[in-house]
């Protein structure tokens, strides 16, 4: 597991993560609203965004997707990725590869995802696994110089193959058990969602148990329905982003999730 670490500097204290995931260029994807996405991001100044894994169709004869549907191929859907995120490439906090994108790597070796990373600048925020990303803002604390607001997110692009929005839900709640963390990130599935649970977290040093509320987010997709979905029975993406907000303030930190 990669840990990444990011300090967005002093200017605000709140912070907005628009995730971006399962855009799947080179399929029938919605690329005015991702464009519109993506130029949110730019123009926002507390807006940032997390890359979590197929981005690209990546269609390969070997895979699952149609080859012959692809509107673009494989090596012009990166060059497609590259010219979309250029312009945000300083507001990307975390890359990570999806099920997608690892075709290649199975097929070749090659890690088109980290080549991406590599053309931005960027290397440094890519993951090939799953990450713990952990976000600092804001003035330091008045009483706790030495403190700032800090949330830990972790992310996975998922796995599950769940096609009940409870067996989804199943899958992004079951990353708690993995590690401790104020958010989790999950995607694969399409289906944009959020909600919020309380754990008991101990802290050895000082002796004591707190009462914490973690929140779990899971991301949408960019697909026009059809193709294969349309044909296994699935059914049509939900493509209304999500925006996670992290709000610090002399009393306590928070985050929320809209969509």
């Amino acid at each position: 597991m990669k840990t990444i670490k990011v300090d967005l500097g002093s200017h605000f204290n709140e912070v907005e993560i628009v995730p971006i995931s399962d855009s799947h260029i080179g399929d029938d994807y919605n690329e005015k609203l991702l464009r519109d996405t993506i130029e949110y991001v730019r123009i926002t100044p507390n807006a940032y965004t997390i890359l979590n894994g197929d981005m690209l169709n990546n269609a390969l004869k070997t895979s699952v997707s149609d080859i012959y549907s692809a509107i673009i191929q494989p090596e012009e859907q990166i060059e497609k990725l590259v010219e979309l995120f250029m312009p945000i490439k300083e507001k990307i906090l975390a890359v990570l590869s999806g099920n997608h994108e690892a075709r290649t790597y199975k097929a070749t070796g090659i890690d088109i995802v980290k080549n991406f990373c590599y053309r931005l600048g960027i290397v440094d925020k890519y993951s090939s696994g799953n990450f713990m990303l952990f976000i600092s803002f804001g003035l330091p604390f008045i009483s706790r110089p030495n403190r700032r607001h800090t949330f830990s997110l972790y992310s996975t692009h998922g796995a599950s193959g769940g096609k009940l929005v409870g067996s989804k839900m199943n899958a992004l709640e079951r990353l708690s058990g993995i590690i401790d963390a104020d958010i989790y990130l999950h995607s694969h599935t399409h289906t944009p969602a959020t909600f919020k649970l309380d754990y008991f977290r101990s802290n050895n040093r000082t002796k004591t148990v707190a009462q914490v509320t973690k929140l779990f987010v899971n991301t949408n997709a960019w697909l026009n329905y059809g193709g294969y979905g349309e044909t296994m029975g699935f059914k049509p993406s939900t493509v209304t982003p999500v925006k996670i907000n992290l709000i610090g303030s002399k009393q306590k930190c928070y985050a929320t999730c809209e969509i």
